[in-house]
């Protein structure tokens, strides 16, 4: 009778054993999920969520006659190689002509701009722009943004706008797309457009940007201007 006593104890002590290791390995496991939630990763590799939550904030034809727009990237994470498909319309809805750009990286929560090189169709109607991301999208295919690592600062001369950058890291940056749109009673009027490569770690570079211009190359008068830019690295 004793010994019976005792195996049912030692029993009854390896079942609460076991129930507290797996209520133990339940926690952890749901601790872990947690800190992959709060990373700032992509939580999501579907291309239709990524291109849902890139909006275009602003665009318009400028004095240049060039379709020129601002996009804004709404997801939590940074994003690369977002692709840009502008259809031109005729008045009777007929497709005239498609121009297409890209944007190689671009970070969460930041506004980038671009310059569609074609001009637009001289008789077009209206214009839609497409946003398009791609399956390595939400891996930055590779780069590595360095945003936090410059500082900028902008002036107008009253010839033209400069921006100077500074690498503010110990390491140094290879790329870094800089866009200066032009705006006049909040329409976009033009657009210009540069790129600064290999800033070396702790120097500065100063980036001369031109004042917009129309179709025939003549000043066009603007009120406000922008400056744009994405700092990155290719691994």
């Amino acid at each position: 009778m004793k010994r019976k006593i005792i195996v049912q104890v030692l029993l009854g002590i390896i079942l609460m054993t076991g129930m507290l290791l797996l209520t133990g390995c339940g926690q952890a496991n749901k601790e872990d999920t947690s800190n992959d939630i709060s990373s700032n990763k992509s939580t999501t590799t579907n291309v239709k969520d990524i291109e849902n939550n890139i909006k275009i904030v602003d665009s318009n034809v400028g004095a240049d006659n060039r379709l020129s727009a601002v996009i804004k990237n709404n997801n939590n994470f940074d994003v690369g190689m977002i692709d840009l498909v502008a259809n031109f319309y005729g008045s009777d809805n007929s497709l005239l002509n498609t121009a297409k750009e890209s944007i190689f990286v671009i970070g969460a929560g930041r506004e980038e701009a671009v310059r569609f090189y074609d001009s637009a169709p001289a008789d077009y109607s209206k214009y839609e722009i497409t946003i398009k991301a791609n399956d390595y999208s939400s891996d930055l295919n590779g780069y590595t943004l360095m945003n936090d690592k410059v500082s900028m600062q902008d002036k107008d001369t009253g010839d033209e706008i400069d921006v100077t950058f500074t690498n503010n890291s110990d390491q140094d940056i290879q790329n870094i797309d800089l866009q200066v749109v032009y705006y006049k009673d909040g329409k976009i009027v033009g657009m210009d457009q540069n790129y600064v490569n290999d800033l070396r770690a702790g120097s500065s570079e100063m980036s001369k940007m031109h004042y917009p211009y129309d179709s025939n190359y003549d000043d066009v008068t603007f009120d406000q201007y922008k400056v744009f830019y994405s700092a990155y690295n290719n691994k």
